[in-house]
């Protein structure tokens, strides 16, 4: 049986999986911070994705409603995932190491927008007002730390193009 030959394209592929699944990771790490004087709070990525609830003098309210773009952020990361694993295969066809490189990349930029994409509960406000709230908003950890692997991983995709 004869040895398969380590190569710099096969690092890559590992990886571009490994910051893959890193940023995909980051969906229960802090994506938005707010400070007042009242104190720090933090959403998850998750919250920000699939929407948030509070309770308060025995009611439930809703924070967060869910966002589309920010759930296609997570979807482009796990196509990126796949097909970069497709392509290991061999299998894919001769375009998927692009789509793998582009959707890591536009994923990675895309978690940089957490903020912008995020869908806040504000009943009665307009949109200069919910603007204005998601002007106070930080960007957390988990997002920085997303969209930088996921940026990564889409240039260790790319390597593996340009090398062919």
């Amino acid at each position: 049986m004869a040895k398969k030959k380590i190569d710099l394209g096969m690092i890559a592929t590992l990886c571009a999986v490994v910051l893959g699944v890193i940023a995909v990771i980051m969906l229960v790490a802090p994506a938005m911070v707010y400070e007042s004087a009242f104190g720090k709070t933090e959403y998850t990525m998750w919250e920000v994705v699939f929407g948030k609830t509070r309770e308060a003098g025995g009611k439930t309210y809703q924070v967060m409603n869910f966002s589309f773009m920010n759930f296609l952020t997570y979807a482009l990361a796990i196509a990126g995932i796949v097909c970069t694993v497709l392509s290991y295969l061999g299998k894919g066809g001769k375009y998927i190491n692009f789509i793998a490189t582009g959707a890591f990349i536009l994923a990675g930029i895309f978690f940089f927008l957490a903020i912008e994409f995020c869908v806040p509960v504000m009943e009665g406000a307009s949109a200069e007002d919910i603007k204005e709230a998601k002007a106070m908003f930080d960007l957390g950890a988990g997002a920085i730390v997303g969209g930088i692997c996921s940026i990564l991983a889409g240039l260790a995709c790319g390597y593996k193009i340009i090398k062919k």
